[in-house]
């Protein structure tokens, strides 16, 4: 029994979370349109697309690449940010359906993008091309040199 995840299985396992929450929200969308009494909206429907793209699209290309993943709590920042985003995009669906808006609904807005933000700065951060350390020379001379 191994303890240690690589990143690529992490990345696939992600990866496939998400395409079963697309696949959620798709059926969520269908059904919420079957007894909505021919009102639809496009929040709704396509509600399933943003864990498609923002989940599986990235996740898969990490698992392609072979590139790091951050800690735990990044990822789930970005998990978070993309749930928000989603969830924002149903509930704007069902105010839409029902008849009516609601300003609120920009704050899933803002959050999801704050969340998921945070996420791919990490991401970047981990995965940057360290710099090769330059020889600083301040002037000082080796201590045993100068005794000679």
């Amino acid at each position: 029994m191994t303890l240690f995840i690589s990143d690529k299985e992490k990345a696939l396992r992600s990866g496939l979370l998400y395409g079963y929450a697309a696949l959620f929200f798709a059926a969520f969308g269908a059904v919420y349109e079957l007894f909505s009494h021919e009102v639809y909206s496009y929040y709704m429907i396509y509600a399933f697309m943003i864990p498609a793209v923002l989940g599986v699209m990235p996740y898969l290309g990490v698992y392609l690449l072979g590139s790091h993943l951050p800690s735990g709590v990044f990822t789930q920042l970005y998990a978070a940010g993309v749930m928000t985003l989603t969830v924002g995009s149903i509930m704007h669906g069902v105010l839409d359906i029902y008849g009516t808006t609601s300003s609120k609904l920009v704050l899933y807005l803002y959050a999801g993008t704050v969340l998921c933000a945070a996420g791919i700065a990490a991401f970047v951060y981990i995965n940057r091309k360290p710099e090769p350390e330059k020889k600083q020379d301040h002037g000082e001379t080796d201590p045993d040199l100068s005794q000679n």
